[in-house]
């Protein structure tokens, strides 16, 4: 496995975990039609159906030569996890995707290696850099993304020429 898969495996596992979190993709989910792409998001909690879902994905990955060693570089994943909430005022379910947001910075702070033996340190901390409203398809929902970063050391092997 790879150190991204490791990584995104470990984030969903750790999400997964969380009472109520939804359905959890370790992948951007994609459809052509707008139902069949509300479906992959869809749950049912308390015997009402709704939508709650999260994807986790890299946004990028920098790497620089590692500070402590000439033979290791040290790789900066940036993570970002979308969740989204379908929107009912009645239910003030702003306040449920922002406690599920909460929940998951928390969460995935309170984690120092991500299970993964490599993982040097989190850089910066997990945080939440969006909260809006947006319209998927027909269903207007909360939405956010949180973004986080994981530094990784792996040893650099030299091919001589």
């Amino acid at each position: 496995m790879s150190t991204y898969t490791d990584l995104r495996d470990s984030i969903v596992a750790i999400m997964q975990g969380i009472p109520d979190i939804g359905m959890v993709h370790g992948k951007v989910r994609y459809a052509a039609d707008m139902t069949r792409y509300l479906d992959l998001f869809k749950v049912t909690l308390g015997g009402t159906p709704q939508i709650r879902g999260w994807t986790v994905t890299r946004e990028s990955m920098d790497v620089s030569p590692s500070s402590f060693t000439s033979a290791s570089n040290e790789e900066i994943y940036n993570m970002v996890i979308r969740g989204m909430v379908g929107l009912s005022d009645a239910l003030d379910t702003e306040a449920t995707l922002q406690d599920l947001a909460d929940e998951v910075v928390h969460t995935l702070n309170t984690h120092t290696d991500m299970g993964i033996s490599t993982v040097v340190d989190y850089s910066p901390a997990a945080h939440i850099r969006l909260f809006e409203v947006r319209q998927f398809g027909s269903v207007l929902c909360h939405y956010c993304e949180i973004e986080f970063s994981v530094e990784v050391r792996r040893a650099v092997t030299f091919v001589a020429n």
